[in-house]
């Protein structure tokens, strides 16, 4: 394993970590919220920011140390994810230091609460979403280490599942079994 492919099974297993908490979160306290009951989300934060908070943060550090390893130039991607993480930081500030002390005291925000995690969910998802860009540089490396087919990026809509196609369908035509 070379050290982009490390920092990427990183980057990943933080993300997962992310992801699956904002999700859980939502599908288990959605209603809860909506209602208005506030009190099993706290103790959930809790218990959850220990893990969520450093895994958020190892995955933006690999993500970046990734960007610098792997790539000469960002792609798009790469700039929307950041984008998308300036926006994470400003929700996560705003619930930190007006929502938590609210609920604090008691106040009923539980449907800004649902909007605050519904809208941090949708953004981990696009993280996902946008990080599948990055595959298409391993398809490329896999493709060249065979001398076969020198890739150029295609462009639009569906150009990481083409590529992806295409390297499946030369391995499989030379009849690589494994890699």
């Amino acid at each position: 394993m070379d050290l982009y492919q490390i920092l990427q099974t990183l980057h990943v297993l933080f993300a997962t970590v992310w992801v699956g908490g904002y999700i859980t979160l939502l599908m288990a306290y959605g209603a809860k919220l909506w209602r208005g009951t506030t009190n099993p989300i706290l103790d959930f934060e809790r218990r959850y920011e220990k893990i969520g908070l450093p895994s958020l943060i190892f995955a933006a550090a690999t993500g970046m140390v990734m960007l610098y390893v792997g790539w000469r130039k960002w792609p798009m991607a790469a700039h929307i994810k950041m984008g998308l993480f300036v926006i994470l930081i400003l929700i996560y500030l705003h619930a930190r230091l007006r929502l938590t002390p609210r609920l604090k005291r008691g106040e009923n925000v539980g449907g800004l609460l649902l909007l605050h995690v519904a809208v941090v969910t949708a953004i981990s998802v696009a993280f996902v979403v946008f990080g599948g860009n990055y595959k298409v540089r391993d398809a490329s490396l896999i493709l060249r280490s065979f001398n076969c087919i020198e890739l150029r990026r295609p462009h639009g809509a569906g150009a990481d599942l083409m590529v992806t196609v295409s390297a499946v369908a030369y391995l499989k035509s030379r009849r690589v079994s494994q890699l």
